[in-house]
């Protein structure tokens, strides 16, 4: 089947007794014979009826309806689903084997995005060098090291962080064409655009979290008046956590692929996904 349902975890969980369960089976009648995915999943077995999520998710992946037909994958950040993982339901942990991780974003993918983000809306990151110069430019260059310097700091979100940086680099531009306007024709941005960008990043992302503004931790950007609000994000502006994870299990060894990703900003997520043979062990 094609069919494909994405909810989060809290959207599984409800506000009193037994209303967990019918938003579980819900969700599960949606996707019977498909792929559920279950994003910050990380948040089953939280609060007062985590637990009972977790009872009937178990029920629900050995139930005749789903068992060897319909594929869940939880997804979430590494660390939070290691945890969850340890020390959740024994019946849960056994059922999600099989594991897929993605690494953080280099530097350069980063850098990439924005250029395809720039070349998307009609902006120059730079200026282009001569055929013969194999260099960077030093917008480029910039670039390149200021992520280099966020990476290496608490919360760094990939795709989320890359989107993040293209807003900061906007303002920073419109704040500096309202003192020195471009004359060139060409709308473009430049490395201290660049350098502006990062400083105000690292403010936002300081070494030590706690030191951070309020909203430093949902990666927020105070509205600024220089600039309109900017368009909502198209097919290119994905999401994506940092060293993102996520545990799947695919009833009955279907495949264990996450739903397609966007083609830029894509989310980093790690897959475990239930298998035959694990089934054949547990005698399923």
């Amino acid at each position: 089947s094609d069919v494909s349902v994405e909810v989060s975890a809290n959207d599984l969980q409800a506000g009193y007794v037994g209303q967990t369960k019918d938003k579980l089976n819900d969700v599960f009648r949606q996707a019977q014979g498909g792929v559920l995915f279950v994003d910050e999943a990380y948040s089953l077995g939280r609060g007062a009826f985590g637990r009972e999520a977790e009872e009937q998710l178990i029920a629900l992946c050995t139930s005749e309806e789903h068992l060897h037909k319909t594929v869940v994958i939880l997804a979430g950040y590494e660390a939070e689903m290691d945890k969850m993982m340890s020390s959740t339901n024994p019946g849960l942990r056994s059922r999600f084997t099989n594991r897929l991780e993605f690494k953080n974003w280099e530097p350069a993918d980063c850098v990439a995005a924005i250029q395809s983000r720039c070349a998307a809306d009609g902006l120059a990151l730079g200026y282009p060098n001569d055929a013969d110069d194999a260099k960077p430019d030093a917008t480029v260059s910039a670039l390149l090291a200021g992520f280099a310097k966020i990476q290496a700091r608490p919360g760094f979100a990939n795709a989320r962080d890359a989107g993040l940086v293209f807003d900061l680099i906007y303002r920073a531009r419109a704040k500096r064409i309202v003192r020195d306007p471009e004359d060139d024709g060409f709308a473009r941005f430049i490395e201290a655009d660049v350098h502006a960008t990062i400083a105000e990043l690292e403010r936002l992302r300081p070494l030590r979290m706690a030191d951070g503004p309020k909203h430093a931790a949902a990666n927020e950007v105070p509205p600024d008046p220089f600039i309109p609000p900017t368009s909502p994000p198209g097919p290119h502006d994905g999401g994506g956590g940092g060293g993102g994870g996520s545990y799947g299990s695919g009833e009955g060894g279907r495949g264990g692929a996450a739903p397609p990703a966007p083609p830029i900003f894509k989310a980093r997520v790690r897959v475990q996904v239930r298998t035959r043979e694990a089934e054949a062990e547990d005698g399923l």
